[in-house]
């Protein structure tokens, strides 16, 4: 049917057709003949999508579909049952993520869209008949008929949803279907407690709730939130988990931009929020429960700085469940979430009052310690990442315990675990940040520029062995390191000699940059040629020029400008001529390249980013950096506006004292087609070359 569609179907579509129907019809609800009706029900789905889809346009016909094989492959069968109250990972599963589409149940609403999509009227008018038949039978025995109300919301779902969205739920519906006057007649009462109190119904209402939050208003929305938190208190695993589902998507609905609900509404639910979802993680099987740890750090997210009121009690919920996973990490997503909502907590709350550091140390720092010492490999780069948050963002001095921590993250036995290394070396910038006396003066630069050493070995981990250097050029002053300095350029040089990477180069070009912005270009010259006389010129026109052009993003583009600036107008080795001509006109034609091309086509992502596509699609096992872990700024280097002005206008000042040397020599290195945006620059800066 599907490859030779044309001439298979003129022979046997019709045969084919009418054997599947009555194998259809005839097939029993016993699990061991699942695979054979989902095949059946597939192929059905198969020519109603196609050009044969009128061979059910007959309204006996399509009563039939519906009578026979989409209602009774709908209703709930025996194991669903079993599953929900034993199973509720696999129910849930099943049920409300979409990776069902080997069920009867999922089979069964395809086809039901898929003749919605040719027969949209006739199917609709046929389908309310018998929603309203099963409703009423509900209705007249609430108590033994409420599986007959789950296949009516099943039936009714699979009628309207024509589009959807894991961020936004239904995206487009039946216009046929009144989704606002079902919900309020039959969907709010099993939310609020009114119905029949069967688990499973109140389980189909949040997730009805939650497919068509987009086409419920506001204001029918937000009276039913207090009863959406009291179910997370449920004893119900699929229940309190469809809550906390339902809670997540609707604090991060928008609407024109803005957030659909403010933190000002539901500050009176906050406090009860809070306990409920902490509280449904103390229940049996839902110690790890990733739906409920993802909708807390929603509430983190949602809230911002304004979770500050309840951090503590927050941070004091989230070291507890922490002290408990130690035992045994299981759920990877679960874990991920955890420390996402504590980071959220952290980075907010000491943003705003950096005073509860203290309290935070005191509440986390316990939990941290026993990872370290049950070696709890699962935890321990994420616990690497808060420390580090807590240290940036605490008041400084810093206090004696993370001095302390110190040694044991510098021994080269927890380097060899590559998960530990990207956190470790954020740990270890946050430290030559927020400490950089209490390392000097403790001893530990040369065991910090051991790991350097090693990571500049390998091209997996190369780029943290420069963020290390980085910090180190950043947050001390030159007389703490020179010593030093000559050997971390022999190592590098030697590495761009024998296995140069693109990555390698731009990271070695903002490296170098960074540390001719803080020490000045001629001193950076001056160290290149004592480790080999001449090798500056070297090193500058053949790595460092021609790698400005991989240089990316708003920091590291700043620095690189700043840095070719100092080496063209304050070096003197490069800017006196005939000498440095070469070198002066390689690191012009590469700065203004830099500063000339056009946008690339990705961008470097903001913290807020990274959390908002974890919170909308959920944990990847290759992801293990914490969005709101990400480095705060440090000094960087000085803002000197725009970079194209900033540049000609130290130009123009240079060639004062050179009259006719500078233009010329600027004109000749840059290629004729960037020309116009040099001369742009000048005119907008007003600057001319002498």
């Amino acid at each position: 049917m599907l490859k030779e569609e044309e001439d298979w179907s003129e022979q046997h579509l019709q045969s084919s057709l009418t054997n599947v129907w009555r194998l259809l019809v005839n097939v029993s609800a016993r699990p061991g003949q699942d695979g054979l009706c989902m095949e059946a029900i597939r192929f059905l789905v198969t020519v109603a999508r196609s050009g044969h889809h009128s061979l059910f346009s007959d309204p006996s016909v399509m009563t039939q579909i519906i009578e026979s094989i989409v209602i009774p492959n709908m209703k709930l069968r025996d194991e669903d049952e079993e599953n929900f109250d034993m199973d509720f990972i696999e129910y849930v599963r099943r049920d409300a993520e979409g990776s069902d589409s080997d069920t009867r149940r999922r089979l069964a609403c395809e086809l039901m869209k898929a003749l919605v999509e040719v027969f949209q009227k006739p199917v609709t008018e046929t389908c309310t008949r018998y929603v309203s038949a099963m409703l009423q039978e509900y209705y007249a025995n609430p108590a033994a008929q409420w599986k007959a109300k789950d296949c009516a919301v099943y039936l009714v779902t699979a009628l309207t949803v024509r589009g959807t969205t894991q961020a936004m739920g239904a995206t487009k519906t039946n216009e046929l279907v009144n989704v606002t006057e079902f919900f309020t007649t039959h969907i709010a009462r099993d939310l609020t407690g009114e119905g029949t109190g069967s688990p499973i119904l109140t389980a189909d209402a949040l997730r009805f709730t939650t497919t068509f939050r987009m086409q419920l208003e506001k204001k029918v929305l937000l009276p039913l939130l207090p009863s959406v938190i009291k179910l997370l208190a449920s004893d119900s695993n699929v229940v309190h988990s469809y809550a906390a589902t339902l809670l997540e998507r609707l604090l991060a609905m928008k609407e024109n931009g803005q957030p659909r609900f403010n933190p000002d509404e539901l500050s009176p639910l906050l406090q009860s929020m809070l306990e409920n979802l902490f509280g449904a993680l103390s229940m049996p099987d839902s110690e790890e429960n990733e739906y409920v740890m993802k909708a807390i750090m929603r509430v983190v997210s949602f809230l911002g700085p304004r979770v500050e009121p309840v951090a503590v009690p927050f941070v004091q919920m989230i070291g507890k469940v922490l002290h408990a996973g130690c035992a045994n990490p299981r759920n990877p997503a679960f874990s991920h979430f955890m420390f996402e909502s504590l980071a959220g907590v952290v980075r907010h709350a000491l943003s705003k009052n950096p005073g509860l550091a203290d309290a935070f140390e005191g509440m986390i720092f316990p939990a941290i310690d026993q990872i370290l010492q049950k070696e709890v490999q699962e935890y321990a780069p994420y616990a690497f990442q808060v420390m580090a948050l807590l240290l940036e963002l605490r008041p400084a001095p810093a206090p004696a315990v993370y001095l302390q921590l110190l040694p044991p993250l510098l021994t080269p036995a927890i380097w060899e675990n590559s998960g530990n290394i990207p956190a470790l070396v954020r740990l270890l910038s946050a430290y030559l940040m927020r400490a950089p006396e209490g390392v000097v003066a403790g001893g530990h630069l040369l065991p910090t520029l051991g790991v350097f050493q090693k990571l500049n070995a390998t091209k997996a981990f190369d780029h943290g062995g420069f963020a290390i250097l980085e910090a180190l050029v950043e947050h001390l002053e030159l007389a703490a390191y020179e010593q030093h300095l000559p050997t971390i350029l022999s190592l590098v040089f030697t590495r761009l000699q024998s296995s140069r990477t693109k990555k390698y180069v731009r990271c070695f070009v903002v490296f170098l940059s960074k540390l001719i912005v803080k020490v000045g270009g001629q001193a950076v010259v001056d160290r290149i040629n004592a480790v080999q006389p001449g090798l500056a010129a070297s090193i500058l026109t053949g790595v460092f020029a021609p790698g400005l052009g991989s240089v990316h993003g708003s920091e590291e583009e700043q620095a690189a400008v700043l840095a070719a600036a100092g080496l063209l107008c304050d070096t003197r080795d490069v800017g006196t001529w005939p000498q440095g001509a070469a070198v002066w006109g390689a690191v012009a034609k590469g700065a203004v390249e830099l500063l000339a091309r056009e946008e690339e086509a990705f961008s470097l992502k903001r913290p807020e980013d990274e959390l908002e596509e974890l919170l909308a699609g959920g944990y990847s096992s290759s992801f293990a950096q914490l969005a709101n872990a990400a480095r705060t700024a440090g000094p960087g280097t000085p803002d000197v506006g725009d970079l194209g002005g900033y540049l000609v206008r130290r130009l123009a000042e240079f060639s004062q004292g050179r009259p006719g040397q500078v233009g010329p020599a600027l004109l000749s290195a840059v290629p004729q087609e960037l020309h116009a945006a040099v001369q742009g620059w000048m005119a907008k800066a007003g600057a001319s070359l002498a």
